[in-house]
């Protein structure tokens, strides 16, 4: 009776040392992961595990997730720009594994691959592609700057299996001292400025008024020449009038003004004997 015991027992224990390996041994891989398998250390190369359920043999097998889902890896990084102003600056890089290549990338660089491989190469990138701008270039230029800096990451991390979505630096600032004086050239620019056009306003102001000037001159210039040419075009007209009438009347030219003064009333008296002509206008008034 108590060997059927021990039996029954032992037989138990089995079971229960059975299922519990069993249940070691089943791994699950989720979604938007491909599982890398290693067998006593050594990784397997030839394939990598879709998402799903895998019974592997405890303790000499084991199956590593890897994300193929886009991951968002941000870097702080403190470089010096060409004139040698400290530059603070945070990238943001969104990225994937290849999905085929996931047993190379945890051969060669391990789950931490971000650690090991995407931080030094995002830093040493942003600080040579800084090294190529001053200060001020690099804020004027910022589009540029980005465009280079996320060439450049891209280009080191592809050979690694790793594909660059895309490259934020969601921050790019200097020093206190370098905003604070790039701030007052901001300040004496825009008061130059301002300076420029009051200067132009007052050049164009001057410049009416001269036209102004000129031009009022030049119309009493012309209204006096018209004035001038009127005057000499009505004596010439007069004179001519004139001589016409002088040589069409034989007569005195002072007798023909007197005639034209005379209102032709004869005047009351004569001379004596009433043949003399008469005096004021020289008219014999014996003539019939």
């Amino acid at each position: 009776m108590a060997y059927t015991i021990a039996k029954v027992i032992t037989a138990l224990i089995i079971v229960v040392i059975a299922v519990a390996v069993l249940a070691s041994g089943y791994t699950q891989v989720e979604a938007g992961h491909r599982g890398v398998k290693t067998s006593q250390g050594k990784v397997d190369m030839t394939q990598s595990l879709d998402e799903g359920g895998y019974i592997i043999m405890p303790i000499f097998e084991k199956i590593y997730p890897m994300s193929i889902q886009t991951l968002k890896y941000v870097s702080s990084v403190e470089s010096a720009s060409k004139d040698l102003q400290t530059v603070s600056s945070e990238a943001t890089v969104n990225h994937r594994l290849v999905a085929s290549d996931v047993n190379t990338v945890y051969k060669e660089l391990g789950i931490s691959y971000e650690d090991t491989i995407i931080n030094p190469i995002v830093s040493e990138a942003i600080k040579q592609i800084t090294a190529k701008y001053n200060a001020e270039e690099l804020i004027t230029k910022r589009p540029q700057v980005k465009s280079e800096i996320e060439t450049a990451i891209e280009t080191r991390l592809t050979p690694y299996h790793i594909i660059v979505e895309q490259v934020s630096i969601t921050d790019f600032d200097f020093s206190p001292e370098f905003n604070s004086a790039i701030e007052r050239k901001q300040v004496a620019e825009q008061d130059a400025f301002t300076a420029k056009n009051k200067v132009a306003q007052v050049e164009y102001e001057a410049l009416q008024k001269k036209a102004f000037a000129e031009g009022e001159k030049y119309q009493l210039i012309e209204l006096a020449n018209g004035k001038a040419e009127a005057i000499k075009i009505e004596g010439d007209a007069e004179a001519y009038r004139l001589q016409v009438i002088k040589a069409q009347l034989s007569g005195d030219l002072l007798t023909l003004e007197q005639i034209k003064a005379w209102n032709g009333v004869f005047p009351q008296f004569f001379s004596g004997n009433g043949e003399s002509p008469n005096i004021l206008l020289g008219i014999d008034t014996n003539k019939p």
